[in-house]
Order: C-alpha cells, then sequence, then structure tokens
C-alpha cells in the first residue's frame, strides 16, 4: 500500500513537471510568435510611409517587358502574356496597399497571440478556471469569426484593386469566409463556455473551504 502511494506521488510530480515544461515552451513560442507579429507590422508600415513620400513615377513597370511574368494566386497561375496586356502599370499604390492588407490581417493575429499568452501565463501560475481566462477565450472566438469574413473581404478588394490597376477588368473574384477560421471561432467560444463553468464551480468550492 504505501509502495503504491509512493510510485503514485512520483507519477504526479512527473507529470506535473511534464505539463510545467510544455507550458513555460508554449508561453516562449507565443512570445517570440507575438514579438515576431508586431516587429512585421512595424516594418510593413515603414514600407508603406516610404513608399507614400517616393514619386509615382519612379515605380512605373511596363507590361511590355512582362511576357514571361506569372502570377501565383490560390494555386492558379497566371501568364501576362495570356492576358495580351499591354501599357505600363504604376506600383505605388499597390504596394501600399499590399502593405496596409498585410498589416491589417496581422494585427488579427497579434491581438490573439497577446491573449493567448496571458491565458498560458494564468494556466502556468495554476489558475486555469478564472472569469479573464473565460472573457479572453470569448473575445478570442468572436474576433477569430470576425476576421474569417473580414480578411477574406478585404483580400478580395485589394486583388480587384490590382486587377483594374493593370487592366483585366474582366477579372471574376469570388468571395467566401474562411471555413477554419470560422470553427475555430466558435470552438473558442465553446472553449471559454467551459471555462466560465469550471470559474464559476471553482468560485463555489472556495467559498464553501
Amino acid at each position: 500500500m504505501y509502495n503504491s502511494e509512493c510510485k503514485g506521488v512520483i507519477y504526479m510530480k512527473k507529470t506535473n513537471n511534464n505539463t510545467s515544461k510544455i507550458l513555460n515552451v508554449s508561453y516562449m513560442i507565443t512570445r517570440v510568435l507575438e514579438i515576431g507579429t508586431y516587429a512585421l507590422i512595424g516594418i510593413l508600415s515603414l514600407v508603406a510611409i516610404v513608399f507614400l513620400v517616393i514619386p509615382a513615377n519612379t515605380l512605373v513597370v511596363s507590361l511590355d517587358q512582362m511576357s514571361d511574368f506569372e502570377l501565383m494566386v490560390n494555386q492558379i497561375s497566371v501568364a501576362i502574356s495570356s492576358l495580351g496586356l499591354t501599357g505600363s502599370i504604376t506600383l505605388k499604390w499597390l504596394v501600399v496597399l499590399g502593405t496596409t492588407f498585410l498589416v491589417f490581417s496581422l494585427l488579427f493575429a497579434g491581438v490573439f497571440l497577446y491573449h493567448l499568452r496571458h491565458i498560458i501565463d494564468l494556466v502556468k501560475e495554476d489558475k486555469p478556471f478564472l472569469y479573464e481566462n473565460a472573457n479572453r477565450l470569448y473575445f478570442m472566438g468572436k474576433l477569430t469569426i470576425v476576421a474569417s469574413i473580414l480578411i477574406p473581404i478585404v483580400s478580395s478588394l485589394f486583388l480587384m484593386y490590382a486587377f483594374n490597376l493593370v487592366g483585366f477588368q474582366e477579372a471574376d473574384i469570388n468571395f467566401m469566409p474562411n471555413i477554419t477560421y470560422l470553427f475555430v471561432g466558435f470552438l473558442l467560444i465553446v472553449l471559454g463556455s467551459v471555462f466560465e463553468k469550471g470559474a464559476y464551480l471553482q468560485s463555489e468550492y472556495d467559498q464553501t473551504v
């Protein structure tokens, strides 16, 4: 009986140590990704500002000299030569809008990682079932659902502008919400309700002890 209890205690200590290591690694990865995301946002914002002050006539590309150029969008290859385009295009506003779209998308990721890092931090402190964690999960779920709709809309508008810029007026751009983001968003909301229930039970237990 004594040996079995000792084995149980040793097993629990090993499990706690492994869980602690996983949480520490997860926290560090999330932190690095968060910092990297905001650093990339800063770089892209700087690029957009630089292109804003550059004269438009210095960034002109001739379509006649791009017969071998291919554009890859969602695994679809479109050759410029096959479109029969001529003339030239100004890249200034294309780059500015492109970097702005990337900053817009990365902001969602940055905010998501910020809340995820705080949840992991509280779990590391053995405080998983708090209303704060539940509220963060609710917010992350709603944010992901909004991103699943807004990001495709913004990307469709950007592609529409890009095609109009090169004179390809007959492009058919179909909008569709990101199903993966929608699923993850609803899953996070469900997880938030589980944590909210756990926070309620934890508060009830703390009051009775």
